[in-house]
C-alpha cells in the first residue's frame, strides 16, 4: 500500500535489483557475476585477454550502480546491476587502485601504492582532488567515508582525517608502537563502519587495533605463543558485525619450525573486534591454498561467512573461490579457469550475487 502525502501517493524509493542478463557486456571480459559462490560465472561478451587485472569493484548506494577500476587506471560504471559496463575515465597514478563508496552515485578512488592522487566520482563526473600528504606518512591502506568526513590509515600506522570531503587532511592520534617508521610490504589495514574502529596488519607483529580512531592501540599476536612473528597480509572488518575481524597471513616462526601441513599459513577470525584471534582455516596443500595477500570479502549480512580465493596461471590451474562459514565450519569452493579473482563485491539487496573482477596474465 502506498502512503499518501498531501493528497499524492508517495513513490517508494528505488532499490537494488538482481542482474537480469545472461551475458555481461563491456568490461573487456574482466567483470562478471555469480549466483552460486563461483561454481558458475556469467558469460561475458568479450573474451578476457592478458594482461588484465581488476583492482577493485564497489557497489554504490544508488540503485544498481557499480564502479570498477583496473590496473591500467580505467574506471568503468554499471547502471544495470552489473549487466553492462561503460568506461567513464582513465586515472593517472599507480595501481592497485581502490574505491570507497560515498553515498548515492558518489565514491572516492585512490591508490594503494605510494601515490598521493585522490579522485571524487559523482555519477560520470570524475574530479581530481588536492594531493594526499603521503610523503610524510606512507601510502594509504584503507579509506572510509561518512558524509564529508574521510578517515584513512597509512602504511606507517598514521591516521589521517578530512572534514571537508577530501580537500585537506590532518594527522590524528599516535602511531602504534613499534610500527613507527615502518614502510613494509605486506602491511594491511581495514576500517569499520564506525570510523573509530581501525585494524592494522603488520609484517612481523600480528595485528594492531584502535577503537578511538588512533588515539590508543591494542596489540594481538594471533598465536598462543607470544614470541611468534606473524606477517598479516590481509585484514577485513565484517560489515555485518564490527566485532568480527578476519585476517590472513603467515606465522613465520611456525614455518621455520616445520612439521605442519599448514606451513604457518592461516586464516584467523576475531569475535572481539580484533583484540584476540583464533585460527579459522589452515592452509592445506591438498584442499586449500593460502597465499600472500588474498583478497578477503566478508559477507555483508552474515558475520560467519567470508570469501577468499586462490588463483594461478601455472599449469593452467585456474582459480578457486572459497566460502568459509564459521557457524558450521564448512568450507566450499567454486572453480573457474581464469588466472585469478582480484576483486569481489556483493549486490546490496541480493548478497547471493557476487560481482567478480577477473585476472588474466597468460
Amino acid at each position: 500500500m502506498s502512503t499518501v502525502v498531501g493528497g499524492t501517493p508517495a513513490q517508494a524509493a528505488p532499490t537494488w535489483t538482481p542482474p537480469k542478463c545472461g551475458q555481461v557486456t563491456g568490461g573487456d571480459g574482466a567483470l562478471t557475476y555469480t549466483w552460486n559462490d563461483g561454481r558458475h560465472l556469467t558469460q561475458t561478451a568479450a573474451e578476457l585477454r592478458p594482461i588484465s587485472v581488476v583492482s577493485d569493484i564497489e557497489a554504490l548506494a544508488a540503485p544498481n550502480t557499480l564502479l570498477a577500476v583496473d590496473d591500467f587506471g580505467k574506471l568503468s560504471q554499471s547502471l544495470d546491476a552489473g549487466c553492462s559496463w561503460t568506461p567513464i575515465a582513465t586515472l593517472a597514478g599507480q595501481p592497485p587502485y581502490a574505491i570507497t563508496a560515498a553515498g548515492g552515485a558518489s565514491a572516492y578512488v585512490w591508490s594503494r601504492a605510494n601515490d598521493e592522487l585522490l579522485y571524487r566520482v559523482d555519477g560520470t563526473t570524475v574530479t581530481e582532488l588536492p594531493r594526499i600528504p603521503v610523503a610524510d606518512v606512507g601510502n594509504l591502506l584503507a579509506l572510509a567515508v561518512d558524509g564529508t568526513h574521510l578517515r584513512a590509515v597509512t602504511s606507517t600506522g598514521v591516521v589521517l582525517d578530512s572534514v571537508d570531503g577530501g580537500q585537506s587532511f590532518q594527522r590524528r592520534g599516535v602511531t602504534p608502537q613499534p610500527v613507527l617508521g615502518w614502510w613494509i610490504w605486506g602491511y594491511e589495514g581495514s576500517i569499520g563502519r564506525n570510523l573509530d574502529h581501525i585494524v592494522l596488519g603488520t609484517s612481523t607483529d600480528g595485528v594492531y587495533t584502535t577503537f578511538d580512531g588512533g588515539l590508543t592501540w591494542t596489540s594481538s599476536r594471533l598465536s598462543a605463543e607470544p614470541k611468534h612473528r606473524i606477517n598479516v597480509f590481509s585484514v577485513a572488518v565484517s560489515p555485518a558485525d564490527e566485532n568480527v575481524v578476519w585476517a590472513e597471513g603467515l606465522d613465520t616462526t611456525e614455518l621455520d619450525a616445520g612439521g605442519t601441513r599448514a606451513q604457518g599459513r592461516h586464516l584467523w577470525r576475531s569475535t572481539d573486534g580484533g583484540r584476540t584471534f583464533a585460527v579459522a582455516v589452515d592452509h592445506d596443500p591438498d584442499t586449500v591454498t593460502l597465499t600472500n595477500g588474498v583478497p578477503l570479502a566478508p559477507h555483508p549480512t552474515d558475520p560467519d561467512v567470508v570469501y577468499f580465493e586462490f588463483g594461478t596461471w601455472f599449469a593452467n590451474y585456474g582459480t578457486d573461490l572459497f566460502a568459509y562459514d564459521a557457524g558450521t565450519g564448512r568450507l566450499t569452493v567454486g572453480h573457474n579457469g581464469h588466472d585469478g579473482i582480484n576483486a569481489i563485491a556483493f549486490n546490496p539487496a541480493f548478497p547471493q550475487v557476487l560481482y567478480l573482477g577477473l585476472t588474466e596474465v597468460r
